[in-house]
């Protein structure tokens, strides 16, 4: 927690294999403790998801799952995916915005 805004931390190994997992565990951590926004860091994580993975990921969040304001932040490599995500993040109906810097994304959450 940072000033009441839950921080989940991802890290280990990211593939196509495990992404929903991941993705499901972290929609968890959101749905059972209910806040007004989160803030969501996978730099430390390893790999990523290609641009059709990234896609078909967002769009198999089940039904329930919060549409709150939630800022990614990753490192400037994986940029390119990442704003992919974002555009489709929005695209669905979640306020999400990528940072490089953590504390701009504290910033916008606070904001």
């Amino acid at each position: 927690m940072n000033k009441d805004i839950p921080e989940i931390t991802v890290s280990g190994q990211g593939s196509k294999e495990n992404s929903r997992e991941i993705a499901m565990e972290v929609i968890d951590i959101i749905k059972r403790s209910k806040p007004r926004c989160v803030l969501i860091d996978v730099r430390p994580i390893r790999g990523s998801l290609g641009i059709l993975e990234t896609f078909d990921l967002v769009r198999s969040y089940p039904n329930g799952t919060p549409h709150i304001r939630t800022a990614i932040v990753d490192r400037e490599e994986n940029r390119k995916q990442l704003d992919f995500y974002e555009t489709v993040a929005i695209n669905v109906g979640y306020a999400t915005q990528y940072f490089t810097d953590i504390d701009a994304a504290r910033a916008w959450l606070n904001s």
